[in-house]
């Protein structure tokens, strides 16, 4: 079994910003977004808190396809957000989408603020997520819904280097090394659902969705 390996926290070194923003994430974005789509009734306004966006391809992508939607997406590097504000100055939908700079673990928001709470590949990135886990669930309104996917660590070296592979073997060395040092510091399925169940007014569910990801799903209870 292989022993977790924390990465940085903050991704603030103007190269590895680079490198991720060029990295070619569109299926697993577009995942997400479907997916996202299939648990959300969006028929109606909702507040989004988008957790450690990174550049902000996510969010960007959601109010392309989902004008409706009102996010904040936050992350706690200041070049990620920088360069998250570049490619919103693009988007004709500036007046719907804010980015912050922000830790999802110590967040300034009031109880009970956002409809949803999102996030995408940061659990990973932190040292202990069930400060984070535990945010989200204040943040969310009663009956607010929770939806959070990442990486999740393989049990073996053998199947992480074949994933890596796999999924980055197109990418430069930076790239690959990135994806290699994320696997590593990923949590198993089982590690997440522990964390998960000392939150509070939580009702969840989570399964591996795919070869290298874990998704939970997860609502506020209502009262």
């Amino acid at each position: 079994m292989l022993t977790r390996v924390p990465e940085p926290e903050v991704m603030d070194e103007l190269e590895e910003v680079q490198a991720y923003d060029v990295m070619d994430h569109s299926f697993v974005n577009r995942l997400f977004i479907d997916d996202f789509a299939q648990i959300t009734d969006l028929s109606q306004p909702l507040s989004i808190l988008d957790a450690g966006t990174g550049t902000g391809l996510i969010p960007l992508a959601m109010i392309e396809r989902f004008p409706q939607l009102q996010i904040r997406a936050i992350d706690q590097s200041a070049p990620m957000i920088d360069q998250a504000n570049c490619h919103l100055a693009k988007c004709d939908s500036r007046d719907k989408l804010c980015f912050a700079v922000e830790n999802a673990c110590d967040l300034p928001c009031p109880d009970s603020q956002f409809d949803l709470v999102i996030s995408n590949s940061l659990v990973h990135h932190l040292p202990d997520p069930l400060p984070f886990f535990q945010e989200a669930c204040r943040v969310l309104k009663p009956g607010g819904k929770l939806f959070l996917r990442d990486l999740a660590r393989p049990d073996f070296e053998a199947t992480l280097e074949s994933l890596v592979e796999m999924h980055a073997g197109t990418e430069g060395p930076v790239q690959r090394q990135l994806f290699r040092q994320s696997l590593w510091a990923a949590f198993r399925c089982e590690e997440i659902e522990a964390m998960l169940r000392q939150c509070e007014n939580l009702q969840f569910q989570i399964a591996m969705t795919s070869d290298r990801h874990w998704t939970v799903t997860g609502q506020r209870a209502a009262g």
